[in-house]
């Protein structure tokens, strides 16, 4: 179930990224518990919102929906794609 998977992904969020499980709330808080990126809501995901983080330094920097995720994890291969989304989720432009 939706609430099932959202518990898991809590409580591994803590386990995995060493965020506390109130930091991974006030994180979807903040984020309308939407996607930063598609603005998906997350009740409208099977699986609820990935963190995303930099795989160098393990810097937190947004939550994704898992599509977003992988979209992002790609994109990092060409130069200024990842900062066009960001500026086009930002701005809508």
């Amino acid at each position: 179930s939706y609430q099932k998977n959202l518990e898991y992904k809590r409580i591994n969020r803590h386990k995995k990224y060493g965020m506390t499980l109130e930091e991974f709330d006030q994180m979807r808080e903040k984020q309308n518990y939407r996607c930063d990126w598609c603005k998906v809501h997350e009740s409208e995901l099977k699986m609820g919102l990935c963190v995303d983080h930099n795989h160098e330094t393990g810097e937190v920097r947004r939550l994704l929906c898992n599509n977003c995720n992988l979209a992002e994890g790609l994109l990092r291969k060409w130069p200024g794609a990842v900062e066009a989304l960001e500026h086009h989720a930002k701005y809508g432009n």
